[in-house]
């Protein structure tokens, strides 16, 4: 090699050892590499202080030191003799400004420098590298900071400068951004090691420690000073809630004003959410529940509110279940939740389903309606069997299908209530077959099966049927397949109607074929105007139209009837008038050959 370019060589690894080291800023800090040393007894060697100079970590033939000011309350100045004697050995130092906890691993041994004295406001953090210095055979080989390697050569000793910063409003915000922000937080009170409050910018937090003598324990959490003491919920906490293996447990409930790490666009919840967790145990199926009392301004009369939870074990993304919950509404402005398990509690607000007034006398005119209409059909049936027999209409094949289907539709619909009240969910999906809409919907799943309609009269017995689920994808659902194709069908018809008046009303066929026209005109509005009055259920004129609603489409197969009826008397009106005006043409025209013979 050139001597020229191994100088400069040189010159460029010399400045990469002892130059800074940039690298980006985590508030957690983990330095790590393998220890190289002689057969003596290794030792672990510490000096840390409260302030925010740096961190200095060395090592040398015996010892490896961890010595600087980056401590908020910790004041240590020790030596560890450790237990592991092996040539090499692999380490990292960890440090978490946040809980102002410094932790050394030495192979498979875990020494706590400085442990956790509860979260710290002000904090030193951002360590990022100053400077190296190297060593002959003995120190630091491969020294990375989070996992980014920094040098590859044996090193004595690297230095680290941090800066200062609020550590509790930083985690508060970089939790806010994660999808398990709530986590992060119970997982650093967890952590601290702190018995009774814990506070935070974002949440405010209480930990009990359950002895074997625990009988349960009511819990008033922690709240923000702007947070009026008579609203801030409360927690009561079984004995059945420790472990039965364990003598000593926590149990940590996190209490969030601010609901935005748990709000989803679908579902709209209250401000207030509390977390209830025990440390390393998932808790389920308790035999008492918990106690949740939530506190909140009057709901409106509209509204309705209902304890969920959000069990973190089953879905991996914000969810809001009912599951597991009992509701208790205590009073206006009070609502309790029994839960079974441990998560994340909180009040969804819903909008109350309409409650129907009149729902009795609508459900029996609708029955009778029905029962009305398929016995029509049935009679009409017979009657356009007899004219097909006789040859008298080509167009008896098409109403035949319609009475079949009018009919099949007043049946099921008359069914609807029964198989709702006393037979399977799937019985009650199975009613809308064969219709392809509803085979789809039942497809999708959630979406069609038994619905519940409550009444104002009497909230305690709603009335049941087959229709669609009261859910976001079912109102979907129902948008599209019913206002949609309702809208659709009625407006062509008032279209074609419109159109085949415009056509005709100037023909001279007009008087000629009244009856068919008239035929025509029936149907458009007997099966297509009628649906329409669905569009005008609302306001003042709204217990009208579901009555006429209710009368008029209930009743279409007596209609029916009645229309086959009249037509079959206009048609025979009008054959006999042509038959007597034929024959008085005839006698006519026989009197006159007499008269000229």
């Amino acid at each position: 090699m050139d001597p020229a370019m191994g100088r400069v060589l040189s010159l460029v690894l010399l400045a990469t050892f002892w130059g800074p080291v940039t690298m980006e800023n985590d508030r957690n800090f983990k330095m790590c590499g393998i220890w190289t040393l002689n057969s003596l007894p290794p030792v672990l060697a510490s000096k840390v202080s409260p302030g925010c100079e740096g961190i200095i970590i060395s090592a040398n033939s015996s010892t490896l030191s961890v010595e600087g000011k980056i401590s908020a309350q910790c004041l240590t100045n020790r030596r560890w003799i450790l237990s592991t004697s092996q040539d090499p050995m692999n380490f990292c130092v960890f440090w978490d400004p946040l809980l102002d906890m410094l932790t050394v691993q030495v192979d498979r041994e875990e020494i706590h420098v400085c442990p956790s004295l509860g979260l710290q406001g002000s904090c030193c953090t951002d360590l990022s590298a100053a400077g190296q210095k190297m060593s002959s055979v003995y120190g630091i080989k491969d020294g990375s900071v989070h996992g980014d390697l920094l040098n590859s050569r044996v090193m004595a000793e690297y230095k680290f400068k941090g800066d200062t910063i609020n550590c509790a409003e930083q985690f508060c915000s970089e939790a806010v951004q994660e999808s398990w922000g709530a986590n992060m937080i119970e997982e650093a009170v967890i952590q601290s090691g702190v018995v009774g409050r814990v506070e935070l910018p974002c949440a405010q937090g209480t930990v009990i420690e359950m002895k074997e003598d625990f009988t349960g324990y009511n819990v008033t959490l922690p709240t923000p000073g702007s947070v009026p003491p008579h609203v801030f919920p409360s927690v009561h906490l079984p004995a059945s809630l420790k472990p039965a293996q364990k003598k000593n447990a926590k149990v940590v409930c996190t209490y969030y004003k601010n609901s935005s790490l748990f709000q989803v666009s679908s579902q709209k919840i209250l401000e207030d959410v509390v977390g209830i967790t025990v440390e390393n145990e998932i808790i389920t199926n308790l035999p008492e529940p918990v106690r949740i009392t939530f506190r909140h301004a009057d709901i409106l009369e509209t509204q309705t509110t209902k304890c969920v939870s959000w069990d973190v074990r089953k879905d991996h993304e914000l969810k809001w279940r009912e599951e597991g919950c009992v509701t208790v509404h205590r009073r206006a402005q009070e609502t309790e939740c029994h839960c079974n398990h441990l998560t994340y509690f909180a009040i969804l607000v819903q909008v109350n389903p309409r409650r129907l007034r009149h729902l009795e006398a609508l459900t029996f005119i609708t029955a009778v309606g029905c029962a009305l209409s398929a016995v029509s059909c049935v009679l009409v049936f017979v009657a356009l069997c007899r004219q097909r027999r006789r040859g008298k209409d080509q167009s008896s094949l098409v109403h035949r299908g319609l009475v079949v289907s009018l009919f099949f539709l007043c049946l099921l619909f008359m069914l609807t209530g029964t198989v709702a009240n006393v037979s399977h969910e799937r019985v009650c999906q199975f009613m809308g077959f064969p219709v392809l809409p509803v085979v789809i919907l039942v497809s999708m799943g959630n979406i069609y099966g038994p619905r519940t309609i409550s009444q104002s009269e009497d909230v305690a017995n709603p009335y049941h049927m087959c229709w669609m689920r009261d859910t976001h994808a079912a109102l979907l659902a129902h948008c599209i397949t019913n206002v949609g194709l309702l809208a659709a069908v009625v407006t062509s018809g008032f279209i074609m109607l419109f159109l085949v008046v415009r056509e005709i009303h100037n023909r001279t066929e007009w008087r000629k074929r009244r009856v068919a026209f008239l035929s025509i005109w029936g149907l458009s509005c007997l099966f297509g105007t009628t649906w329409g009055l669905t569009f005008f259920d609302f306001g003042p004129l709204s217990e009208i139209i579901l009555f006429l609603f209710c009368i008029i489409n209930s009743l279409q197969g007596f209609f029916l009837m009645l229309r086959f009826y009249v037509l079959a008397r206009m048609q025979s009106q009008s054959e006999y008038a042509t038959d007597g005006s034929s024959t008085g043409s005839t006698r006519q025209h026989m009197l006159q050959t007499q008269e000229r013979n």
